[in-house]
């Protein structure tokens, strides 16, 4: 397991979660009557198994930080966010809160379906000590936000569930949470409210507001956090840097692969091969190499923004027997938060490579200029698949982040991609 369950030392920072050794079992009975069997037992007879929804997990969360938590559907996230948020009551060890916390764990949550979404914003500020002059305050924005017109003084059973999660985000988004959970309350809504609750995220970073959020979407997490936390089977399997460890619980989601041992990385790099933060596909054909060079050719890891570089990488087949499908060559840039900037393809630029015979391999390079990317640090991923008449892809292998390099710029960049433009003045 990751051992970062502690937080970077920041002076400017305060801890405002402090989860310790946190645990939840619930009693299964195999029938009704179990239960009242073992309200007469005496001793240690047991009339049910247990079962540990969580076990033993421990971590932090400082203020300003956006904690991901991933796992699969069963793995124990929910049930440590009830924890955190208080509505449900631990088996084994605290949670120390240090702040006002708002959480959103499913829609529509405190919300009373009789009652107005009107009504029912000033309930939940009131269940968090606000009274009806301070929500007064707060009504304009929670309206502009949630964005549901006249729906606002009607009966919240009559909402979409696009509009119980307008309504909701923007309650416990704009109550001056300390802290704020969020668990995959976010899906159902549509391209623009998403773009509004992502903007809000970035203004409650700024604020020094500790956000612990859920989801299945792998970008976000690797955009939007700080740290990931990987819950595997009620443990904390790993916590630390969102792109190594989303890459790693991908691998195993959908693979069954376990992280590698930090002695078999070590030997895996000392023999030259390629290595990425995580390894994909059916590995019947795989990357031997992966350099990214200057237009002259030199191996290089700093480039200007707008300068000419090549990506080279050789690919070897080692088990695909079918000659007659090509493979498919590419690569994706991707900044410090995962988040995918640009990319090129064999396909998408009308290059056919036929597959080499087992033992042979093949090596494309793509020759191009490094965007107007805000200075930092970047990685490249490299995939190869093939392509059958149908049209259907099959993964054979990709290696994240396999090429790490930094860029410089000596513009001003505005977002993540400057734009060289001409203006005239009129």
């Amino acid at each position: 397991m990751s051992s970062e369950s502690t937080p970077p030392a920041n002076v400017d920072r305060k801890v405002l979660v402090d989860v310790n050794n946190l645990s939840k079992c619930y009693h299964i009975y195999a029938r009704p009557q179990d239960r009242l069997r073992q309200f007469f037992a005496r001793g240690d007879t047991r009339h049910y198994k247990e079962f540990w929804a969580l076990r033993d997990v421990n971590m932090q969360v400082l203020s300003g930080e956006t904690l991901g938590i991933v796992g699969k559907n069963g793995a124990g996230k929910s049930t440590l966010l009830q924890m955190i948020a208080g509505t449900l009551k631990p088996t084994t060890g605290d949670v120390q809160l240090h702040g006002r916390l708002t959480a959103l764990l499913e829609l529509g949550s405190g919300f009373h379906h009789d009652f107005t979404g009107r009504e029912n914003i000033y309930v939940a500020g009131a269940l968090l000590g606000l009274d009806r002059d301070q929500m007064d305050q707060r009504m304009e924005a929670i309206e502009s936000f949630a964005d549901i017109g006249d729906f606002i003084d009607r009966p919240v059973k009559t909402y979409s569930k696009g509009m119980y999660a307008r309504l909701s985000f923007s309650v416990y988004a704009n109550l001056d949470p300390e802290v704020f959970i969020v668990d995959e309350a976010l899906a159902v809504g549509d391209a623009r409210f998403r773009h509004k609750c992502m903007y809000r995220f970035k203004q409650m970073q700024e604020q020094g507001v500790a956000i612990i959020y859920v989801s299945h979407d792998a970008a976000s997490m690797k955009h939007l956090c700080d740290r990931v936390a990987w819950i595997n089977q009620g443990r904390l399997e790993q916590i630390g840097d969102p792109n190594p460890i989303v890459d790693d619980y991908l691998n195993h989601l959908f693979h069954g692969q376990r992280p590698k041992p930090l002695a078999q990385q070590a030997k895996k790099k000392a023999e030259g091969q390629i290595r990425g933060d995580a390894d994909l596909g059916s590995m019947t054909g795989k990357f031997s190499s992966c350099e990214l060079l200057t237009a002259d050719g030199d191996r290089t890891d700093h480039l200007i923004g707008g300068q000419e570089c090549i990506v080279r990488m050789t690919f070897r087949n080692d088990k695909i027997e079918d000659l007659n499908e090509p493979v498919i060559l590419g690569f994706s840039i991707s900044n410090v938060h995962g988040l995918a900037m640009s990319g090129a393809n064999t396909i998408t630029n009308d290059v056919t490579v036929p597959m080499p015979k087992i033992g042979e391999s093949t090596t494309a390079s793509f020759k191009f200029a490094i965007p107007n990317y805000v200075p930092g640090s970047y990685a490249i991923s490299v995939t190869a698949v093939t392509l059958d008449e149908a049209g259907t892809t099959q993964l054979i292998h990709t290696t994240t982040n396999a090429i790490m390099f930094h860029v410089s710029n000596p513009n001003k960049v505005f977002g993540l991609i400057g734009l060289n433009c001409e203006i005239e003045i009129e």
